[in-house]
């Protein structure tokens, strides 16, 4: 009998023990059902402490991983990442640079790189710039033929538009203003112009680095060559001829000869003994074998200075408002 009644307990405390083994297990499953639905929600548990998280969204914090195994957590600085797939879309950002954000993310599309626009660089087509004339509009049976930046044989709509004298070299950027054109100034830089360009502005450049002219000079100007650039510069008036003056003839002579060693603005000064004829130009040293007298202040949005091959120059002489700002390998005078 004794036997008997302790094979009754030991099968009772059998029971018990399996019953809370079968609890214990039960409430483990549910536990791991949790975390699942958190993963299905984009963040689920990693060793217990990290998260992944998926493209495009913040990966700072020290715990936290990309979601995809191809996805990269790129940081743009000491405060903020950010997790990005392994090829970027088309025209996206893939760079910073403006003293906080310093990150640069080359995984741009098949046909496109990371190319810098001001502070922030995109995954861009390198712009073919089809090449303008430069010649000036005339009229014609249907009316004046305008030049504008913007006008294709189709409509084009552009990414990015800049304002008259900014950088337009890139396929998604264009000009602004209808009027205005993007002058390819070498194989790497184009520049939107104005349909009409100030007094005196640059209209062309001949120095092996930077080929090209757009004669869009004002009424009255024409582009003339002045070394390796080109200048709207007013048009020469011939002076009247009379055979039987001798009056008039030495003072044509006396005229010449003060030719020879003073210059006007925008022209060359670049020999031994040649002054610039305005008492406040200067005459401005551009490379080994070219001077050129400028004005004491440059016309807005003026070339003021270039560093490239032939030229080393800079002519900081901008108007109020504007400074001398870089644009490739040239120097503008830009609105600060």
């Amino acid at each position: 009998m004794q036997i008997y009644v302790l094979s009754v307990a030991l099968l009772a405390f059998s029971a018990v023990e399996a019953t809370a083994s079968s609890g214990s297990s039960s409430s483990s499953h549910s536990g791991s059902n949790s975390s699942l639905n958190d993963g299905d929600a984009g963040v689920a548990n990693v060793n217990g402490t990290g998260k992944v998280v998926g493209d495009w969204q913040a990966c700072t914090e020290q715990a936290v991983a990309c979601e995809a195994k191809t996805s990269v957590c790129v940081r743009h600085s000491k405060y903020y990442s950010q997790c990005k797939p392994d090829v970027l879309s088309s025209g996206d950002l893939c760079g910073q640079s403006d003293g906080t954000n310093e990150w640069e993310y080359d995984h741009c599309p098949s046909g496109e790189a990371c190319v810098a626009h001001g502070v922030d660089s995109r995954c861009s087509k390198v712009k073919k710039i089809r090449h303008h004339h430069h010649k000036r509009a005339h009229p014609t049976d249907s009316g004046s033929a305008s030049h504008s930046g913007n006008s294709t044989d189709e409509a084009v709509i552009y990414a990015i538009t800049v304002a008259d004298w900014q950088d337009c070299t890139l396929e998604i950027v264009g000009c602004g203003s209808k009027t205005s054109v993007c002058v390819h100034q070498s194989e790497y830089y184009a520049q939107c112009k104005p349909a009409e360009l100030p007094s005196g502005d640059l209209c062309g450049q001949s120095d092996g680095t930077n080929e090209w002219l757009y004669d869009h000079c004002p009424t009255g100007e024409e582009c003339e060559k002045d070394g390796p650039d080109f200048r709207c510069t007013k048009k020469k008036s011939h002076l009247k001829h009379h055979k039987h003056h001798k009056h008039h003839k030495h003072h044509k002579l006396s005229a010449h000869k003060a030719t020879e060693t003073t210059m006007e603005d925008w022209q060359d000064c670049t020999k031994k003994g040649v002054t610039c004829k305005n008492k406040t130009s200067v005459c401005v040293k551009h490379s080994e074998y070219y001077s050129q007298c400028k004005p004491a202040t440059l016309p807005s949005g003026d070339l003021c200075g270039q560093s490239d091959a032939a030229n080393k120059w800079k002519y900081d002489h901008c108007p109020s408002g504007e400074s001398c700002q870089p644009h490739g390998s040239d120097f503008h005078c830009m609105k600060k």
